[in-house]
């Protein structure tokens, strides 16, 4: 993966302003909406790490509780589940994530390190016959109350 595979952006000070745009452009073609408020959020919290690259990325974000990973966003089931990989060995503490319909590739990885399905929701859109995007490119959420 490029970006260097991992930065940590908390800890690292600032994604570089490239790195920045790489992830939100990535980030507007696959949701279909500008969440750079959002997050630029994310990215500016301590302990935050981004894996990825051009095409596919995954933050986690340290949460009270638990560790919290998502948004994922790659182009094919592959890259998804090495991101997911590569998330899931970053962190110690538990960990939760909101895998979308498009993240059934993931489940032999979420299945291999203990991960059992408690709840599900679904993502609304108003006035459309369809959702905005490439909704198969966005395996997790950032969270149910963000998309």
């Amino acid at each position: 993966m490029g970006l260097g595979g991992s930065t940590r952006a908390g800890d690292a000070g600032q994604l570089g302003a490239p790195e920045r745009d790489k992830v939100l452009n990535v980030d507007i073609r696959a949701f279909g909406g500008d969440r750079r408020f959002l997050l630029e959020n994310f990215l500016d919290r301590a302990h935050t790490i981004i894996l990825g690259d051009a095409r596919s990325y995954v933050l986690v974000r340290q949460g009270r509780r638990a560790a919290q990973i998502g948004p994922l966003v790659a182009s094919s089931d592959s890259e998804g589940r090495e991101l997911l990989e590569m998330a899931l060995v970053s962190v110690s503490s538990p960990v939760i994530l909101d895998v979308l319909d498009a993240g059934a590739g993931l489940h032999p990885v979420l299945t291999k390190h203990g991960f059992e399905p408690f709840r599900t929701f679904e993502r609304m859109v108003l006035d459309r016959a369809d959702l905005p995007g490439i909704p198969s490119s966005v395996m997790v959420a950032a969270g149910p109350e963000f998309g």
